[in-house]
Formats: C-alpha cells, structure tokens, sequence
C-alpha cells in the first residue's frame, strides 16, 4: 500500500533531523523539541512524506550530503553507512537528483580539501588530532575550549 511508503519517507525524514540536530550540538529535550516542532510548522517536509512524492529525495541527499560531508568527525560508523545507504536510494530513486549528487560531491570534496589546508596552516603546533581534542569533538564544549585555551596559551609564550 502507499502508507508503507509515507511511513518509510517519514521515517528518513525524522532519522536526517534527528542526526542533524544532534551533529549541530543540540542536547536538551526541550530544544530539540521546539526545532522538531519549528521543522514541522514551517516546512513542507510534513506534506512531502505524506504523499508518494520522490520530490523529498532532493532534500534528503543534501541534508545527507552536508552531514557526510560537514559533520564527518561526530558521526559514528553506524550513522555514517545509513547516510550513504540513504544518499544512495535518494539518487536512485528520482534521475533528476543525480546532476545534484554530482555537485554536491564536487563541492564537498572542495570543501573537506580547503578546510585541511586551512587546519594546516592556521595554528603551527596545535594538531587538532591530539587524544584531547579527539575526545571533545562532539562532547563537552566547555571542556574542547579550555583544552583549546591552554594550547593557545602554550603557543603565546614560545613567542
């Protein structure tokens, strides 16, 4: 029947929300409520996965894109092959997402190269791959900017 396809295209849509809001840092219930309550409202996902549309698909690859592409690190194994299980469906489920697919990879992968350039060059002597910071990314905020404060404070006296 096609409540079995507005369910499992509800269900993609709430999993992609979910991940993103907690890639995004958001922790408390009670904000995390109020966003799933705002995506609801003021969005058309909510009429999107109630009728046998491939249009959401769109959506769904770039959501999924961005989290691969923007929030690889916080992202377990797990999460990260459901991504690209979905991104996958996504593409072969409509051919007009397929040019989307394209660009967002090209882009993507433009990205991660300029932000490893960039890692390199802006803090000599930091490494951002340290044990410490390792174990913050996706944590304890207030605990990464007081590991980060004290190696800034570390560089400031070699100079």
């Amino acid at each position: 029947t096609m409540l079995a396809l507005a369910a499992v295209q509800g269900l993609i849509a709430a999993f992609l929300c979910a991940v993103a809001t907690v890639s995004a840092g958001v922790r408390s219930r009670r904000k995390f409520a109020l966003i799933a309550l705002v995506m609801a409202a003021t969005s058309p996902l909510p009429t999107f996965t109630a009728f046998a549309l491939p249009d959401i698909f769109a959506g769904v690859l770039v959501v999924s894109q961005l989290l691969l592409f923007g929030f690889y690190e916080r992202l377990s194994l797990a999460i990260r092959i459901a991504l690209v299980a979905i991104a996958t469906f996504a593409v072969a489920s409509h051919a007009s997402v397929l040019p989307l697919a394209a660009w967002l990879c090209l882009s993507g992968t433009a990205l991660l190269l300029w932000r490893r350039k960039s890692e390199a060059h802006a803090m000599p002597g930091v490494e951002l791959r340290e044990p410490e910071h390792q174990r913050c990314v996706g944590g304890d905020v207030p605990e990464l900017v007081a590991v980060l404060d004290r190696d800034f404070d570390r560089l400031w006296r070699k100079r």
